[in-house]
């Protein structure tokens, strides 16, 4: 998520439990380690942009680096007066903030590399966008309401406020997914893959993909009190590994580029150019028909990685 909603979180867990022993610094320590794992944008490169897609949310949001992390934020904040006094609560609050960037990085539709290095899976429930102001709200009052009365109350009954939202979610986002496997179902289509994925700050309204010969796109929309209304939008041309030209096979730098980045984007690719060859992103189209995707690689003769490109109006006839 964001990374001040990833702030507020850690934050939030860090005073929930040590609001008592430190009042005054568990919630900034929780801050902090709630937000470092993303410190990994900076691994990126001018020359190769896979590099941002293969290290983003990978090893630093990690179960096994949990403790790594939380220890590399203590040793910094141990340079400040306020933080060695009490440096073992210093390192508790780090490593309760930062346990909670991974878990909640994974309720988004991006994808966490929750179990690295054992496996190179992306996690992603698809319950919660990446923005979603009933979960970062609530959280930074409770956390005001405790520290400026001196009340451990605030930031519990917000964290509870946000649980309820979270479990919510789940229960939309069931509720959308039957609706996308019922008009597959219903349509006779066979798919492979079927996601439904929630728009910024809603609850209620979907983006539906499955995957058959091509890329499908609904929307779903999921209302409180309602029955769950679906709408078919259109479909893409799905791009498959054998359809890879001769330049990206023999080129060993172009060809771990589209590895990463088939790796990355779960196999939801379309099509949209065939040369030089233009791919992007099924997973991430917006706009209010779906069209433009949020980004794409483009593979060009005669350069050694791919070339990285945004805002990818997608729903046009492939040359």
């Amino acid at each position: 998520m964001d990374f001040i909603t990833q702030g507020v979180v850690g934050a939030a867990a860090a005073q929930a439990f040590l609001h008592k022993q430190d009042k005054h610094n568990a919630w900034l320590v929780g801050a902090l380690a709630g937000m470092a794992a993303d410190l990994d944008v900076f691994i990126q490169s001018a020359s190769n942009p896979m590099l941002f897609f293969l290290y983003h949310r990978q090893f630093t949001h990690s179960f096994l680096f949990i403790p790594v992390g939380a220890l590399l934020v203590t040793l910094i904040l141990l340079m400040f007066k306020r933080f060695r006094k009490n440096w073992r609560l210093t390192l508790l609050a780090a490593v309760i903030g930062y346990a909670t960037h991974g878990l909640l990085d994974a309720c988004t539709a991006y994808g966490t590399v929750l179990f690295w290095p054992f496996s190179d899976e992306r996690v992603s429930w698809d319950i919660i966008s990446i923005i979603d102001p009933f979960v970062t709200i609530p959280l930074f009052i409770g956390l005001v309401w405790t520290y400026t009365f001196d009340q451990k109350q605030g930031v519990i009954l917000a964290l509870i406020f946000t649980s309820s939202v979270m479990t919510f979610h789940v229960f939309q986002h069931h509720r959308a997914l039957a609706a996308i496997r019922s008009e597959v179902k219903k349509q006779q289509l066979v798919a492979t893959k079927i996601r439904a994925l929630p728009k910024i700050a809603s609850s209620t309204s979907w983006k539906g993909i499955a995957i058959n010969n091509r890329l499908l796109v609904f929307e779903v929309i999921t209302p409180l009190f309602k029955t769950t209304e679906i709408k078919f939008i259109k479909n893409y041309p799905l791009f498959l590994p054998d359809a890879l030209p001769e330049y990206v096979k023999k080129s060993p730098t172009l060809l771990s580029d589209f590895k990463i980045f088939i790796w990355f984007s779960e196999g939801y690719l379309i099509l949209v150019k065939t040369f030089p060859l233009l791919i992007a992103d099924g997973r991430f189209l917006y706009d209010e028909n779906f069209s433009i995707s949020l980004w794409g690689i483009q593979f060009l003769p005669n350069r050694a990685h791919v070339k990285a490109i945004h805002d990818i109006e997608v729903d046009k006839p492939t040359q």
